[in-house]
């Protein structure tokens, strides 16, 4: 089907429906989940929320391969939320540094739900693990790494952490090690603009 072809079977069958309104083309978000399987050569693949912006998509992609394989959330909140509603697996892609969202976290794991902060910088710990202490929870945490390259005293990557040099990283797992409040769930490294997450 051409797009100009497609875009007329939305508009008729949207003809009747009241706007504004949101429209999924399924077959097409399924054959988009092919390549993004396709793409992954057999590496597991966790789903932005950031991107879907719908839990029942989000659901359904879930559900329809065992290559996806939990959410990357844009808040801790949003992630709170979605555990409310049944996802599992979640990791917020940016440190959190709202308290009360912190909270909201803690209590959650507290009562079983799967959810990782994400840190690049001590002062992130620190601020996570106080609040665990307080709420006498165990916050899993993933260190996010910058594995961009430099040359020329131009930096090639995304700039979304300051945590680059080796002896940082290993600091960082040290004072995870130590705090009984803390556990290291994961790492991310991005590498020009691709996130990557290892579980440990």
């Amino acid at each position: 089907m051409t797009p100009t072809a497609r875009y007329e079977s939305y508009r008729d069958a949207l003809a009747d429906v009241p706007k504004p309104c949101a429209l999924v083309d399924l077959d097409r978000m399924a054959h988009n989940a092919r390549l993004v399987r396709d793409y992954s050569g057999g590496a597991r693949v966790r789903l932005g929320s950031k991107s879907l912006r719908c839990a029942g998509v989000m659901r359904r992609l879930l559900d329809s391969h065992d290559a996806f394989e939990g959410l990357l959330c844009f808040t801790a909140a949003e992630a709170t939320w979605l555990s409310r509603g049944g996802f599992d697996d979640l990791l917020v892609a940016y440190p959190t540094w709202d308290r009360g969202q912190i909270e909201a976290v803690a209590a959650a794991v507290n009562e079983g739900a799967r959810i990782t902060l994400m840190a690049d910088a001590p002062e992130h710990l620190e601020r996570y693990a106080e609040v665990a202490r307080r709420l006498g929870a165990a916050l899993p945490v993933c260190l996010d790494l910058d594995m961009g390259t430099r040359h020329l005293g131009l930096h090639f990557g995304a700039q979304r952490t300051t945590l680059r040099e080796p002896g940082d990283v290993l600091a960082l797992c040290a004072r995870v090690a130590d705090d009984p409040n803390l556990t290291l769930d994961a790492v991310s490294y991005t590498h020009l603009t691709l996130p990557t997450i290892y579980s440990v």
